[in-house]
């Protein structure tokens, strides 16, 4: 879907690539493409294998060289869109300005600072990120994830980006229909190194999505599916809700007792204890709505056949 208009049926090679994107300005014959074929070789071509492991559902362990594999080939993502390698229209005009004979060197000059920052930013991400929990979230219900030309969201806990380098930031990025990943913030101690899975229900893919709205630039991507529930279903998410809205209160009070079955666990170490049981028990008896949760009834059947 192009700027908003009708879905049509396209590859997402005619529309990602963007010819000459990654060109380095002075280089000559195949050294132009350098950056190109380094990021094929280190971050593209591995997208087949991540994702062929993230939605085999039976993973549930993270290697060190796949772990490498997922950050790389995913937070490449972020600075490799024209927003951060092609002129903005500023600096567009900066060099119209210059003498005609000396406009194609100063163009040249400021394409290729924008190429060193993209790859030095990427390292900076790579580096902060490197160990911070993985999340893969499955759409466990009816809706599907929608990607976009922009399709790494960045944001903090209020879920706005302030600083795309700040520790307390959250990443997604939807891989599939049903699948996206989280980069956890790195001030999450608690959360290094971990690798989880999660269901997630409509409204947190229909919270993906918006994000993935919010943020592109020109196209909007998925199944005809996805696309046509998101643009029948957004309408009624965009509208400013009460503190009071029943979906508003629900996600506060899962969010609760998430929190405090973590704690419970985090102080019996990790084991499934009589007071883990009890407390889960009272949940699911008491709280309203943590019984169609996904991730609850996953966490309940895993309880039952604890021995």
């Amino acid at each position: 879907m192009e700027y908003g208009k009708e879905i049509e049926r396209r590859t997402t090679e005619s529309v990602c690539a963007v010819e000459y994107l990654y060109d380095l300005p002075f280089a000559t014959g195949e050294s132009r493409q350098f950056l190109e074929h380094a990021y094929e070789e280190h971050a593209d071509r591995h997208f087949t294998e991540i994702t062929e492991f993230l939605i085999n559902d039976s993973n549930d362990t993270l290697s060190k060289e796949m772990r490498e594999k997922i950050l790389k080939a995913c937070l490449s993502l972020y600075f490799r869109t024209p927003k951060f390698v092609e002129l903005d229209q500023r600096a567009l005009e900066s060099v119209q300005c210059l003498p005609e004979e000396a406009q194609e060197s100063a163009w040249k000059i400021k394409k290729t600072k924008l190429l060193e920052d993209s790859v030095k930013n990427f390292e900076r991400l790579y580096n902060a990120k490197k160990y911070c929990g993985i999340s893969v979230n499955k759409s466990g219900r009816e809706w599907e994830f929608i990607s976009g030309d922009n399709p790494v969201i960045i944001r903090n806990k209020t879920g706005v980006l302030e600083d795309p380098f700040a520790p307390d930031n959250i990443l997604h990025i939807p891989l599939t229909p049903r699948y996206a990943i989280s980069i956890m913030p790195e001030n999450e101690e608690s959360l290094k190194n971990s690798f989880h899975r999660v269901a997630y229900d409509d409204d947190h893919v229909m919270g993906i999505n918006y994000d993935i709205e919010k943020h592109h630039e020109r196209y909007l991507l998925g199944t005809k599916k996805s696309l046509e529930t998101y643009l029948t279903e957004s309408p009624l998410y965009k509208e400013p809700a009460p503190s009071d809205h029943p979906k508003i209160l629900k996600t506060f009070r899962i969010a609760w007792t998430v929190q405090s079955l973590v704690s419970i666990l985090i102080r019996n170490n990790g084991v499934v204890t009589k007071e883990v049981k009890d407390f889960f028990n009272w949940c699911w008896e008491n709280v309203e709505g943590f019984k169609d949760d996904p991730n609850s009834q996953e966490v309940r059947n895993q309880i039952l056949n604890h021995r």
